[in-house]
């Protein structure tokens, strides 16, 4: 970008120039300078232009983006990423806010405290010596001492407020809570006030050194049960566990044969594995028995595996189970299936689409969830019909050698909404 910059310049005091004279020392001054610059403008304008200079890099500007994040988003970005000051449930208080220039900026709200409301407020609270009361024209007020860490004034506290004051109970559609166990009371909610007086907020170790305690065991237990398997392992975060559980799994050698609307959680997983990737159209069992068909006949992949979703979180499909099941008994395939969306709120048991189905869990070999959006928590688990996971996760997987360990008051919000 500096070279960009020079160039703008050097350019501009040739122009300026014109047909003066320039001493010999200038001239050649000049010409060094756009003879580095020039390129590298050129470079620039065309990235801006949105023309990729080497296959593989995006270009810097976007000018869908631009337009669509300037002229449709900003418009009516005040109905998303509103500011909420409750448990976000069925039901959830926002605070209202408001804008003066057509969502650009969310500016403070000028609100009338007095110097008795902030003592009603703050009592330890006292005023800085020498403030003054309006704001100056360039910004919020000041005061004539100007220390640099100074107590705060009843001016700031009328131009420094960024909502209106008013709050509103809506119902909430924008929250994964498919049954209602992230409410600020219950069961959930008095289990994790519990855990967080028993054990803390964090444990402030990774699940691999000081991280795990008992209610990790428990929750992995109650976990492999509720799912009809023998063993499972939980993670802190469920985009993590696919991300960082499948390079466990797999390696260089290995395929993957993924469904072409798989989550980024499984795409990004699947690139730190270093596997090769081949696509099938989005539920076309046609087109997977295909691809398989065709890396079983190659005879040089030392695992085949089939990754698919449960429920599908953009498009609102359920995998045809049975059938890719029936493809992978065929070819001797093995099966990731990602339950992030469909555990807890498919199948007569609330089991995912293993039991909507009727499938044994055990004829899948991984059966990936999160506790986000039926269970009222945070995390996610990995499940497998043998008797203990399997050791490669354990042994190579960078969420439970180096991420921080799952937080105790979700540990027990979820055995609670397992129950």
């Amino acid at each position: 970008m500096y070279y960009c910059i020079a160039a703008v310049h050097a350019d501009a005091s040739l122009t300026q120039v014109g047909e003066r004279q320039m001493s010999s020392a200038a001239e050649r001054g000049g010409r060094l300078c756009l003879s580095v610059a020039r390129p590298a403008l050129s470079l620039a304008l065309q990235a801006l232009n949105g023309t990729p200079q080497s296959e593989g890099y995006a270009p810097l500007y976007n000018p869908f983006e631009q337009f669509f994040s300037r002229y449709v988003y900003r418009r009516v970005r005040h109905c998303f990423n509103r500011p909420i000051c409750s448990a976000p449930g069925v039901e959830l208080t926002l605070k209202e806010r408001r804008t003066g220039d057509h969502n650009w900026t969310f500016r403070a709200v000028e609100m009338n405290v007095s110097y008795s409301d902030i003592k009603l407020a703050s009592p330890a609270w006292t005023p800085s010596p020498g403030c003054l009361g309006p704001p100056s024209a360039r910004g919020p007020p000041t005061c004539r001492s100007a220390p640099l860490r100074r107590r705060p004034c009843e001016a700031d506290f009328n131009y420094k407020r960024s909502f209106t004051g008013t709050e509103r109970r809506c119902i909430n559609l924008g929250s994964y809570n498919y049954l209602g166990f992230a409410e600020g009371e219950g069961e959930c909610a008095r289990a994790s006030a519990f855990a967080a007086r028993r054990y803390g907020l964090v444990l402030g170790s990774s699940r691999a050194e000081l991280g795990t305690c008992p209610l990790h065991t428990q929750l992995e237990a109650a976990t492999a049960r509720f799912l009809g398997v023998e063993s499972a392992i939980v993670f802190g975060m469920g985009f993590a566990t696919n991300t960082l559980a499948l390079p466990g799994l797999l390696g260089p050698g290995c395929l993957a044969i993924s469904d072409e609307k798989n989550h980024a959680s499984l795409i990004l997983g699947m690139r730190l594995a270093r596997v090769t990737v081949r696509v099938f159209r989005h539920n076309d069992v046609k087109h997977l028995e295909k691809l398989a068909r065709e890396a079983v006949a190659e005879g040089k992949w030392t695992k085949i595996i089939v990754v698919v979703e449960g429920v599908y979180s953009m498009e609102g499909s359920v995998v045809p189970l049975p059938a890719v099941l029936a493809i992978k008994r065929r070819y001797s395939l093995y099966l990731y299936l990602d339950e992030a969306h469909s555990v807890g709120a498919m199948g007569p048991r609330g089991r995912g689409v293993t039991d909507l189905y009727g499938v044994d869990p055990r004829d899948v070999d991984v059966l990936m969830g999160t506790f986000t959006k039926s269970f009222g928590a945070a995390g996610g688990y990995i499940a497998e019909p043998g008797p203990s996971t399997n050791p490669a996760i354990s042994a190579f997987n960078y969420g439970r050698a180096h991420a921080g360990s799952p937080l105790p008051r979700f540990m027990t919000a979820a055995p609670e909404a397992l129950a």
